[in-house]
């Protein structure tokens, strides 16, 4: 599974949904020790002390909330599994309407 995540085509799994890589992402987040993940770096978590959890309500729904205890930030995370750009631009700028 992890040279699907590290390669930059066949992203496409069999009966693996959304909200299953969601749930996936939020696991990762609240199991991983190593930090070695690229993840860990690119949200700039160096510890344990965090919370993850999601927020919905009848306007928006934020896949993943994670609030760092440390230095009190909070992550609004959009689980998305592409490298199309415009895609990512596209969701980063509804996650701000959000």
């Amino acid at each position: 599974f992890s040279h699907i995540l590290r390669s930059k085509s066949g992203f496409y799994l069999d009966s693996f949904s959304g909200y299953a890589f969601e749930r996936f992402i939020q696991n990762l987040l609240e199991k991983e020790v190593d930090r070695k993940e690229s993840l860990f770096s690119n949200l700039g978590i160096k510890d344990l002390d965090y919370k993850v959890g999601t927020f919905h309500d009848a306007k928006a729904q934020i896949d993943l909330v994670l609030f760092e205890s440390s230095d009190r930030n909070l992550y609004l995370i959009e689980c998305r599994w592409s490298h199309n750009q415009k895609l990512i631009k596209e969701c980063i700028t509804s996650l701000k309407m959000k």
